[in-house]
């Protein structure tokens, strides 16, 4: 997965692409995260012999040892450029047979003001808001409260028809002046280093109704919640944006399931937020 932070105003663009080896030289360029007006329709390839990218993520069927990733922007109508803060890249590989055990040890939580997920004037849109809603919390964390209707307006990706795309959720945060990246975690040891030094992380993963205790409903299609700390036993402590009061919300989701549909099966990928900066 990519990700960037950049300065980009009204007419710019900015965009990063990968390239994979393939057949003894590179694949083309394929396009896996963008932000602003694009000029004109550019048509890249989302896919090489080896795999494919899915929406905001490469997938290689076999191991791959290097990779590109190149940044393309265009001015706007006034001829100013975008200014690019960081990009962040991060791989991992598929492995069944690790062991992804809790880590126990002093019960840690980070404060990370609840949000709701529902709309009163369009609650069609309820069921599809996790991501906006749980980037929410971390910006408040950050000391960042936006306009709820507008940053959700900002994090829509019309090309997808979505609202949960990863690298664009980054920047949005980045446009509020509170930079970050996507990461991938590896094990609850690191999680707990994370929650103890950096701060709360909204975690994706995807769970068929049971498939994780406590969370009674079917998020097979993709879910967003915010981890807020671990329990003494390792547990996961957290808020969940498909309940609509804090206490619904916070709740304690056992770190061995949570290991199977978000380490593992999600490639643990998270929204990392840092300390916020002048916009």
């Amino acid at each position: 997965v990519v990700s960037f932070n950049a300065v980009v105003a009204d007419g710019e663009f900015v965009r990063a692409d990968v390239a994979v080896p393939s057949g003894g030289d590179w694949s083309e360029w394929m396009p896996i995260a963008e932000w602003g007006e694009p000029k004109g329709a550019e048509t890249l390839p989302t896919s090489w012999p080896g795999g494919r990218i899915a929406i905001d993520e490469l997938i290689a069927d076999d191991p791959v040892e290097r990779l590109r990733v190149r940044i393309v922007a265009s001015a706007g109508d006034a001829g100013s450029w975008p200014a690019l803060h960081r990009v962040d890249v991060v791989t991992s590989r598929r492995d069944r047979d690790r062991v992804l055990d809790a880590s126990p040890g002093d019960a840690i939580t980070v404060d990370a003001p609840f949000r709701r997920t529902a709309i009163d004037d369009d609650p069609s849109l309820a069921s599809r808001l996790c991501s906006p809603t749980s980037l929410g919390m971390l910006l408040a964390h950050r000391g960042q409260v936006p306009d709820y209707r507008e940053m959700i307006d900002r994090v829509y990706d019309a090309k997808h028809d979505l609202y949960g795309v990863w690298p664009r959720a980054i920047q949005v945060a980045f446009s509020y002046g509170v930079p970050g990246r996507l990461h991938r975690f590896g094990d609850w040891t690191e999680v707990r280093a994370h929650l103890g030094n950096v701060g709360p992380i909204a975690i994706s993963l995807r769970a068929a109704q049971g498939e994780v205790r406590g969370m009674d409903y079917d998020a097979s299609e993709g879910h967003i919640i915010v981890l807020t700390g671990l329990t003494e036993q390792g547990d996961a402590i957290v808020l969940d944006p498909a309940f609509s009061t804090e206490t619904e919300a916070r709740r304690v989701y056992p770190a061995h399931d949570l290991s199977e549909v978000w380490l593992r099966r999600a490639r643990g990928t998270a929204y990392v937020l840092l300390p916020a900066v002048d916009p």
